[in-house]
């Protein structure tokens, strides 16, 4: 399976999301269903749980469609390239 990264919905833009919200730079186009979300919850603090290694492809195979992690899912997002785990926690403490 051939896995195609859209720059438009990946872990950058979730960081930028959660960066406009709290009035910090960002450099990206943020994710409209966050930015929503935010601005009705008006959270005090957002805490991202990234787990390294755990896409959506993997939850799909490995998981009942009753689970929690799915039944929950709000979207999927693309990671970052290349999908390391060092890429990627740069991208979320960045954005």
């Amino acid at each position: 399976m051939k896995v195609k990264n859209n720059y438009n919905e990946c872990l950058t833009n979730l960081a930028c999301s959660i960066r406009k919200y709290f009035g910090l730079d960002y450099n990206h186009n943020t994710l409209d269903y966050i930015d929503k979300i935010l601005e009705e919850k008006q959270p005090k603090n957002v805490v991202t749980i990234l787990c390294d290694g755990m896409g959506s492809n993997i939850l799909d195979r490995a998981l009942e469609s009753d689970s929690f992690l799915i039944k929950n899912r709000l979207k999927n997002i693309t990671t970052v390239f290349p999908a390391t785990t060092v890429a990627a926690t740069t991208s979320m403490m960045t954005g």
